[in-house]
């Protein structure tokens, strides 16, 4: 496939090959100058930006939930549910000497308050970021709570970690602290034939 283009007396023939890869440099050389153009205009499109930044995660499997997530701005911490116990425990990293520096656990189970008839409980566990206000001057709350939803009666409490102010210079040994139970309520009002 040719084609022919006539200017007065002289004729350009072109196969097809030549006029695409033509049509292609004309292309890409009139979006390099409306780039260069765009880039000099004095009210530049931009794109919004998004930061992302992770507060925690969680992975739960046969029973058992585990995951991180902040305690204060500059403390980590690792919590583990343990489906056959029912312990929820937390363990606080600490970023100056690289060890884990406070524990917290509670036996959640006993919260929850369950008919004999749900035999075999099955729990969830996720956390979220709540910035309680502190009533007792000898203790803050930590950034972070933890939801406990028992799927079978549809209960759910959640619970929160009291630090203490001295709980950084404590280097030697390890504190201990208990989970502080804030609330629980029932997000399912329906009876399940069989659960409950």
């Amino acid at each position: 496939m040719k084609s022919i283009i006539q200017s007065g007396r002289t004729r350009f023939v072109f196969n097809g090959w030549t006029v695409v890869l033509l049509t292609l440099l004309a292309g890409i050389g009139a979006g390099l100058l409306v780039g260069q153009w765009a880039s000099q205009a004095r009210s530049p499109v931009s794109l919004l930006e998004i930061p992302l930044h992770a507060e925690s995660a969680v992975y739960a499997e046969d029973g058992f939930t585990l995951g991180s997530t902040r305690l204060e701005e500059d403390l980590d911490s690792f919590f583990f549910f343990d489906g056959l116990t029912g312990e929820l425990k937390v363990l606080a990293f600490s970023p100056r000497t690289n060890k884990f520096m406070a524990e917290f656990s509670r036996q959640v189970v006993e919260d929850f308050e369950l008919d004999k008839q749900i035999k075999n409980p099955r729990f969830m566990v996720v956390t979220g970021l709540l910035d309680m206000i502190d009533t007792d001057g000898s203790f803050r709350w930590g950034d972070s709570v933890f939801y406990v939803l028992e799927q079978n009666s549809g209960k759910v409490a959640c619970y929160g970690v009291q630090l203490p102010p001295n709980l950084r210079s404590s280097e030697k040994k390890v504190y201990g602290g208990k989970l502080v139970g804030l609330d629980k309520t029932k997000v399912r009002k329906v009876r399940i034939r069989g659960k409950e």
